[in-house]
């Protein structure tokens, strides 16, 4: 039983609602559309005469309606009618042809502002490649250099450890040299008496030679002069 009930209230309200939603026209003159019923209320904006509007409710002799563009407000009854006036179809009509203009407008200009970012985009998208490749050779460059680079540095770095084993052996050679010189001159430093004594002793022979041949020299002559 309940369930009946729930029912039927859900289509009253739903038959009350769409009584209310009643298709309304501005009469001949240009009225305003407020925000709450009242003059002393905000003006939303001014409806042209023949405006089709959607009632929703009415009080205190105004009734808050709809427009085709979803706004909502509040006007006076005595301004609306239900009837289409014929005498402001024309108007109507130039009315709708002016907002479909404008939306027209705004849709053409909104499509150039797209097709303006869009080829900002692709400009800056091909700048971003291109920047890309270049930053991709300068990496193989460097890549490249830093691979020779670190192959120069360990060569330098063999050529440095050969250059000081080159320099260890050329110092142990010098002082080899040096002690064998050493050595020598010792040696000679010692045999040296006795080398002066072979030269005293050859001398000595040598004088002695001489003389022997002179005094033999003068004997020889005696015995020829006797």
């Amino acid at each position: 039983m309940k369930k009946y009930v729930f029912i039927g209230i859900c289509f009253l309200l739903f038959s009350l609602t769409v009584a209310q939603a009643e298709t309304m026209y501005v009469r001949e003159v240009e009225i305003t559309l407020r925000k709450g019923p009242g003059n002393h209320r905000k003006i939303i904006t001014m409806l042209p005469p023949g405006r089709m509007l959607e009632s929703l409710e009415q009080e205190d002799g105004w009734t808050h309606v709809r427009l085709p563009d979803e706004k909502e407000g509040w006007v006076l009854n005595r301004y609306l009618t239900s009837k289409k006036p014929k005498e402001f179809d024309l108007e109507v009509l130039r009315e709708e042809r002016k907002m479909l203009s404008a939306q027209v407008a705004s849709l053409l200009e909104e499509n150039k502002n797209l097709k303006e970012k869009n080829r900002k985009l692709g400009s800056e998208t091909a700048g971003s490649e291109e920047t890309f490749d270049e930053l991709s050779k300068a990496y193989e460059t460097l890549k490249n250099e830093s691979s020779d680079y670190l192959k120069i540095k360990a060569a330098h770095q063999k050529a440095v450890a050969q250059l000081a084993e080159q320099r260890e052996k050329s110092e142990n050679l010098e002082e080899e040299l040096a002690r064998i010189r050493r050595d020598q001159n010792l040696k000679w430093y010692l045999t040296r008496p006795a080398m002066k004594g072979f030269m005293y002793g050859a001398g000595v022979l040598f004088v002695g030679l001489m003389t022997g041949l002179f005094i033999a020299k003068r004997q020889s002559r005696r015995s020829s002069f006797l």
